[in-house]
């Protein structure tokens, strides 16, 4: 795999890249990494749930699966009509139908991302 990986990013041009290598557009973040970020700010008002550590939340007294990836992440929801919308940060992750007692998983496009 070694071999495979020295080919393709440090020698093998890609046309994509207007037949460049990889390697030779890579550079380092200007970023440092913070592995303890900042709590997301939702704004005044936003109504919040913390996900437990199963990855669900509670409407009323119904537990609902949103993501294991989120336990212990708060997340925003957002009422309309029968429905509920989860947000974590700014990304939409699941829509919850109240009255057909339902949850879809809402999935990113490649070009939403």
């Amino acid at each position: 795999m070694d071999n495979f990986r020295h080919e393709y990013n440090q020698l093998r041009p890609h046309e994509a890249l207007g037949m460049r290598t990889p390697a030779s557009l890579w550079r380092p973040s200007a970023r440092l990494y913070d592995p303890n970020p900042q709590q997301w700010d939702y704004g005044d008002g936003a109504e919040l749930r913390k996900v437990g550590s199963q990855g669900h939340i509670y409407i009323g007294d119904r537990r609902w699966r949103v993501s294991q990836a989120l336990a212990s992440h708060s997340v925003r929801i957002e009422r309309v009509d029968h429905r509920v919308l989860v947000y974590f940060c700014r990304t939409l992750v699941q829509e919850i139908d109240l009255s057909g007692e339902r949850s879809t998983a809402v999935e990113r496009s490649p070009l939403n991302s």
